[in-house]
């Protein structure tokens, strides 16, 4: 997220100094003499003057991977990966899935690509009425991720009448994909909109001195009518959830633009509180403890029509600060000296991995 995008949209001023800045300077030239403050004059509009507001360029070159051991990276973002990490119950069922290259059934059986058939697919899929596609490597903001409607017992369509057949697979995705099923949201969340699958966003951090996990922040994230995705860059709207669990009277989009009404809801007026918050928060920081690699994580967890939480994914690079600095408070919060002092130490060791 660009911040003179956030703040050319949304008028904000930022040629005058905002109380706390010296502060904020002073905490963060540790890492770099020229700190930007036009991070803490963008994000302060939103949350107020906090001396923990975090420079975006300081928090993806060096708090990031300061954290997150980037040797891991690949296979920890590779979403195939999960079913190896996580008990069944925790993740949407899967019918089939593509790893580089060969086929595998759910319980990573090979399958072979040259007697796999439509036939199979289709019989794999067990007669879901609803399924989702998605590519399980180099993912970004939903994109790819289809959903297929059953027909009749020999056709599925996807909601831009993409027929569900091998080939198409193949085309769309190449050699990593995953076929799931398509979970029904519990009704709070649906409420909100019906037509995607509405995802808590949690951050969460384990600490580098205690390694106990502790969650940073959580926002609802809900799409768009008729989308089925709740992307923000797909047309989506963020809400924050206080530490009580009542959401924000309101949202803003990718741009940081707040609006009160989504999808004919009115968030001022009617003042809700998610039944799910400690049910959600817990299962974050259970998931989080078990990927000891990496300590700096952002969970999108959807909770079910039976009121179970599922794990949809997580991020452990290109961390979407913004998120949380437009619309519930710093990243960081009361843990971030600690994480400044550990990757201060870290700075001479910290490894980059690049994409090429």
């Amino acid at each position: 997220m660009d911040i003179l995008r956030i703040i050319k949209r949304n008028n904000i001023k930022i040629n005058n100094k905002v109380a706390g800045e010296h502060a904020y300077i002073n905490k963060w030239k540790v890492f770099r003499r020229d700190v930007d403050v036009r991070y803490f004059r963008g994000y302060a509009y939103y949350i107020g003057g906090d001396e923990n507001i975090v420079p975006s360029n300081i928090l993806n070159s060096v708090l990031e991977p300061g954290l997150n051991d980037k040797r891991y990276s690949y296979y920890y973002s590779d979403k195939n990966v999960y079913g190896r990490l996580f008990s069944k119950e925790y993740l949407p069922a899967t019918f089939l899935r593509k790893i580089c290259g060969s086929f595998y059934d759910e319980n990573y059986r090979s399958i072979s690509n040259n007697i796999l058939t439509d036939e199979m697919l289709l019989l794999s899929i067990r007669g879901a009425v609803k399924i989702v596609t998605k590519p399980t490597i180099n993912t970004n903001s939903g994109e790819g991720v289809l959903v297929f409607m059953k027909k009749d017992e020999k056709q599925y369509l996807s909601q831009f009448g993409d027929t569900l057949s091998l080939s198409n697979l193949n085309k769309l995705y190449s050699d990593d994909f995953i076929i799931q099923e398509f979970l029904c949201q519990h009704e709070f969340t649906s409420q909100f909109n019906s037509s995607s699958v509405n995802t808590y966003r949690v951050a969460t951090y384990r600490s580098v001195t205690t390694n106990e996990v502790h969650v940073l922040g959580i926002v609802l994230r809900v799409g768009r009518q008729g989308s089925s995705v709740d992307n923000i860059h797909a047309g989506g709207y963020i809400v924050g959830i206080n530490e009580r669990g009542l959401l924000n009277s309101f949202l803003t989009d990718a741009d940081g633009q707040r609006i009160t009404i989504w999808n004919g809801v009115d968030y001022e007026r009617n003042r809700f509180v998610t039944p799910h918050l400690s049910l959600v928060l817990d299962f974050a920081r259970h998931i989080a403890s078990m990927i000891v690699h990496q300590r700096f994580l952002a969970l999108d967890i959807m909770v079910d029509s039976t009121g179970h939480p599922k794990l949809i994914e997580y991020n452990i690079g290109k961390f979407s600060d913004w998120i949380f600095e437009l619309n519930t408070g710093t990243i960081f919060g009361i843990h971030t000296d600690e994480v400044i002092s550990f990757c201060r130490s870290q700075q001479n060791s910290i490894q980059y991995c690049f994409q090429y």
